[in-house]
Order: structure tokens, then C-alpha cells, then sequence
């Protein structure tokens, strides 16, 4: 019995000595490690290398710093629009047209039903009201046309029309002097905006593949900031001017 009883005990003495000494081994281990962490080697080195370039310690991604260096200019930073609101009707018809409202810069389909520069033959008016103004988007990626023209004409219904400023810009609202003179215009009830593709005399000079603004303010000034601007009988003083509008090309 005595011999059993001390055969058990030297087996658990073995079995706690072996536990222990795999403890230590693992507490030295860990040490190691620790000091390879401290001193930027092994795993701790390929961290060090992440945070000073890409993903395996090579380059950055190509789209670091795009906010930057990397980052497109935006043209119109320094072309911000007019400080008025950029809202107006659409009337289509003649017989008590019904109008459309739009706020924004609006897109050329959605306002006029045709894709720019196409016209649907349908007598249309813009019409702004007191202290607002009218902004068109067209794209120029899918134009046969070489050139034409935005014409415009006195409303023909009971509303009041004048003098504006329109202008064909990258940017919304922009009625600044443009590098082609041609492309901001005073106009008067009866004219138009001449555009194309190529260089040529009183023509708005515009290029394929791009997004234009068609900008339009009733106002009798060449200048900004405009006063707001429409004919009428003396002593009137209209709340809003209106324009025939219709587009051709060739």
C-alpha cells in the first residue's frame, strides 16, 4: 500500500514539475517577444513599416493625398453664382398655358422635353419673377450639330419682357466676363446667343463632351450685382418678365 502511495506522489511531483517548467517557457517567450515589439523588429518592425508606407512598407496607394496634390481644381471656385435664387417657369403653348415651376439649375430635358440643342416646335417661355433667375444644363457628348443658336422673342401672351443677361458657362450662375466675349451677352427682347464647335465671329465658342449652363437675368445692366429689370407702362413695376425662347442649330 506504502509502495502504491508513494508512486502516485512521484507522479504528480513529476507531472507539477513539467507544468512549471512549460510555464516558464512561455513567460520567456513572451518576453522575447515584448522585446521584439520594443525594438520596432519582427511583427513589431512590419507595423512600424505600415505606418510609414503602404501596406507592406512600400508606396503609398496611388489615391493618397488626392485631397492635395492628387485633388481636380474646381473651375468654378472662383465663379460662384449669382447671390439670388435660380428659380423660374416653364409655359408651353399658346391657348393659357399652364406653368411649370423650377428651382435650381435644371436640366435641359427636363425643362424644355428635348435634349439639347433639339427643339420640340412647341412655343415655350421662360419666365422669372422678381429677384430670380433661370439656369439650363445641357451636355454636349451626343450633338451632331456643329453650331446654332438660343433665340429669344417677346412672350406674345399677357406677361411683361426686357432687357437681360444671359451667358453660356461651366458654371451655374456665372455671368462674369468669360475668355470668349461672345458667351455673355446683353440682349434685348428680341435676339439671340449664338454658339459652336468652332472659332468663329459673334459666336459662343463651346466644346464636345462637356456640361454648359444656359444662364439667364432680365435686367438692363451690363454689370453685377444687376437690378432687376423689366418693360412695362410707365408707372409699372412688374413682379416678373417672360421670354419666348426656342433653340436652333445646324
Amino acid at each position: 500500500m506504502r509502495e502504491r502511495f508513494g508512486l502516485a506522489t512521484l507522479a504528480l511531483l513529476l507531472a507539477c514539475s513539467s507544468s512549471g517548467g512549460s510555464d516558464a517557457d512561455v513567460d520567456a517567450s513572451a518576453g522575447r517577444d515584448a522585446g521584439v515589439l520594443d525594438d520596432a523588429g519582427g511583427d513589431g518592425g512590419d507595423a512600424g513599416d505600415r505606418d510609414a508606407g503602404g501596406p507592406d512598407g512600400g508606396e503609398l496607394p496611388s489615391d493618397a493625398g488626392a485631397d492635395d496634390a492628387g485633388a481636380m481644381p474646381d473651375p468654378c471656385a472662383d465663379r460662384p453664382p449669382l447671390g439670388l435664387p435660380i428659380a423660374f417657369d416653364v409655359l408651353y403653348g399658346n391657348a393659357s398655358p399652364t406653368p411649370m415651376r423650377f428651382e435650381g439649375p435644371t436640366d435641359w430635358l427636363d425643362a424644355l422635353g428635348m435634349e439639347f440643342p433639339r427643339d420640340t416646335g412647341i412655343a415655350k417661355r421662360i419666365r422669372t419673377r422678381r429677384g430670380e433667375y433661370a439656369v439650363l444644363a445641357f451636355e454636349t457628348f451626343d450633338v451632331d450639330a456643329t453650331r446654332g443658336s438660343l433665340d429669344t422673342d417677346n412672350p406674345q401672351i399677357t406677361a411683361n419682357t426686357g432687357t437681360k443677361l444671359v451667358s453660356i458657362s461651366r458654371c451655374p450662375g456665372d455671368f462674369r466676363p468669360a475668355e470668349d466675349p461672345d458667351c455673355v451677352q446683353r440682349l434685348g427682347p428680341v435676339s439671340n446667343l449664338r454658339w459652336g464647335f468652332e472659332d468663329a465671329p459673334f459666336r459662343c465658342r463651346i466644346e464636345r463632351d462637356q456640361r454648359y449652363y444656359f444662364n439667364v437675368l432680365f435686367t438692363g445692366d451690363e454689370t453685377l450685382p444687376a437690378e432687376w429689370a423689366c418693360n412695362a407702362a410707365p408707372g409699372d413695376d412688374p413682379e416678373d418678365c417672360a421670354m419666348l425662347f426656342n433653340t436652333l442649330s445646324e
